[in-house]
């Protein structure tokens, strides 16, 4: 019996928000905490072929946990995992991602992402803390070198037992004749290991470390401190630690932003050319051009106009052009937010420029060409291009 969550993972190579699966299993569901996930791609269920694996990631607050997820319905894509009760010491969210490992060793991340939640069960008061790190193959390499290893100490064993035979056989003058001799020893000289009862066992010898951590060679007895190193060396590059430093390939979007030490990191820039269709006053405002450009929450402007109709003495304000979205100033600041204005022509005593709460560029100058420049904070989203 088990208390199951079965989810559709969709393979694709767009980043998404984490599945939140709305999924709390307790710290008491021990060995019936299941969750199935439908593998598809383009809309269509993913077989899996024969020798496929399929890690399943689950990151927590302080470590990770790898399991290799058993495939339920490999025509349909079906896979499963349980959680092991060494997990369900922790409490709150789990954040897992969904792997896919190849027959001809290529990879892929499918990019499936999901969230489910770990909480305390009333009557485990003293259930174990979690280890930070397990990988279920790991058990898997451990079960089978313990099976080999006791394999070999019955097969030495039974040896022993022989040569005790022998010894008991020569204090007891139980020996043979010399003819005698000569006839057994000359069938045994051929001293194989089924001679010598390690028929089963594998003349392999142990694995150096760049063995071990290549993973190629089929002949060759691991340690567990081989076994490790071997799994250190296979993650490696694979995942980000949360601790160390790392270099990190590759164009990586970090959708809901960047931080450090808690403040927000400006990054990236773009610009976006000014041209006639974005001036405010057309009867006016004969044209206009320039660029903004923003870097992070930073916008900076740099134009040009041209207005051939300012009343004498340049006595009014002519509005030139309304600031787009994604570069709209912080409504939160002073009314006006002063920016510089030059001509080519004398300008008048009170020329200036600003731009209002409402992100208009205004401007009193004279007729001809101005030029306007300045710099404003911006809360907009990231424009889209």
């Amino acid at each position: 019996m088990y208390k199951t969550n079965e989810e559709i993972i969709v393979i694709q190579a767009k980043a998404i928000t984490p599945i939140p699966t709305g999924v709390v299993f307790w710290s008491h569901d021990k060995g019936t905490a299941k969750m199935l996930f439908q593998l598809q791609k383009d809309y269509v269920n993913q077989t899996l072929s024969e020798g496929t694996i399929v890690p399943i990631c689950l990151d927590f607050v302080g470590g990770r946990h790898i399991y290799h997820a058993i495939i339920e319905d490999a025509i349909n894509g079906i896979v499963s995992i349980v959680l092991e009760d060494n997990i369900l010491g922790y409490v709150g969210r789990v954040e897992g991602s969904i792997y896919i490992e190849l027959p001809d060793s290529r990879s892929l991340d499918t990019a499936g992402r999901f969230t489910f939640d770990i909480k305390r069960s009333p009557i485990d008061l003293n259930t174990p803390e979690l280890d930070d790190y397990y990988w279920q193959g790991f058990n898997q390499i451990m079960d089978q070198y313990h099976e080999t290893s006791n394999k070999l100490f019955d097969d030495l064993n039974n040896t022993q037992v022989k040569l005790n035979e022998i010894f008991n056989a020569i204090e007891e003058n139980k020996v043979l004749l010399k003819s005698e001799a000569d006839i057994f020893f000359a069938k045994k000289t051929d001293l194989t290991k089924e001679n010598i009862g390690l028929g089963n066992v594998d003349n392999f010898t142990t694995a150096t470390q760049a063995e071990a951590e290549a993973g190629t060679a089929t002949n060759k007895f691991m340690t567990p401190a081989l076994v490790f190193k071997a799994i250190a060396k296979w993650v490696q590059g694979k995942f980000v630690s949360a601790t160390g430093n790392e270099t990190i390939l590759g164009t990586k979007n970090f959708q809901d932003g960047l931080q450090t030490g808690g403040l927000g990191v400006q990054a990236g820039m773009i610009e976006r050319a000014i041209t006639d269709a974005d001036r405010s006053d057309t009867t006016n405002v004969k044209e206009v051009n320039g660029k903004f450009f923003r870097i992070g929450n930073i916008v900076i402007l740099t134009m040009g106009y041209n207005c051939d109709n300012y009343p004498s003495a340049a006595t009014e304000t002519r509005w030139i052009v309304k600031v787009p979205d994604g570069f709209k100033r912080d409504q939160e600041y002073p009314a006006q937010t002063s920016l510089s204005i030059t001509r080519n022509a004398s300008q008048p005593s009170d020329a200036r420029a600003y731009l209002s709460q409402a992100s208009m560029i205004c401007a009193r100058s004279g007729n001809g060409n101005s030029y306007i420049s300045g710099v404003w904070a911006t809360k907009d989203p990231w424009p889209s291009n």
